[in-house]
């Protein structure tokens, strides 16, 4: 029996799509390392091809212009999130959560190669329609995994148990789209500056304040 993959009525071979797979994983990863270290707007397609060590013939094969690979690059950094927050729910499906996994999803040090060049800010005043699309796709993947999160660290005494996380989450897609549609700064504040003192602000209001002395109150937390 012949093996392959059916495309249209005709097999074609496995390492032919696992090739061409490759390929396109070469030009994804070599466009968001340029991004990430010099920006959007000063990397041009010449530079990805060559950073690749592709044809601009096989770069157009798969990617029709900049903005394509650009929304596949931020597709790439979008899962990798999902992910990282996958894997903080199924440790606290198997054991217990504590504060430091779920502050881990907003330390911004993890960002630094988006936040510190000009990846960041320039896709937001530059990309509107990408990022506008990228929450439009990812919402249905990315609110349950956050919703079940919520649900785990109000359980282990992380966050407030007041907190409704329907409103939490309505709250954190109202404020990324603010963001989205006036993407400029205050003063000469940077995106990873701005990023930390809107989550600090952000995390203080949900998160459980701990007992620090016998003699103060607070939540009892299981």
């Amino acid at each position: 029996m012949q093996s392959g993959i059916e495309t249209e009525g005709n097999p074609m071979p496995i390492d032919g799509v696992t090739k061409k797979s490759k390929k396109r994983e070469q030009i994804v990863q070599a466009a968001e390392q340029l991004f990430k270290e010099r920006g959007l707007r000063t990397v041009t397609v010449e530079q990805i091809v060559r950073g690749a060590r592709v044809s601009k013939a096989t770069f157009y094969h798969h990617f029709s212009d900049k903005q394509h690979i650009v929304e596949q690059v931020i597709d790439h950094i979008a899962d990798s999130v999902l992910q990282s927050m996958e894997q903080i729910v199924e440790k606290g499906k198997r054991g217990r959560l504590t504060q430091e996994d779920v502050l881990s999803l907003f330390d911004m040090n993890r960002y630094d190669h988006i936040l510190q060049s000009g990846f960041g800010l320039e896709l937001l005043q530059d990309y509107p329609e990408v990022t506008r699309s990228l929450d439009e796709r990812w919402s249905g993947r990315i609110i349950p995994v956050f919703h079940e999160l919520i649900r785990m660290a109000k359980i282990d005494g992380i966050i407030r148990l007041d907190i409704d996380p329907d409103i939490l989450i309505v709250y954190t897609v109202y404020m990324k789209r603010a963001i989205r549609e006036h993407p400029h700064l205050p003063g000469q504040m940077g995106l990873k500056e701005f990023s930390e003192k809107f989550f600090d602000l952000y995390l203080n209001g949900v998160m459980e304040k701990r007992c620090r002395s016998d003699g103060e109150t607070g939540r009892e937390t299981e």
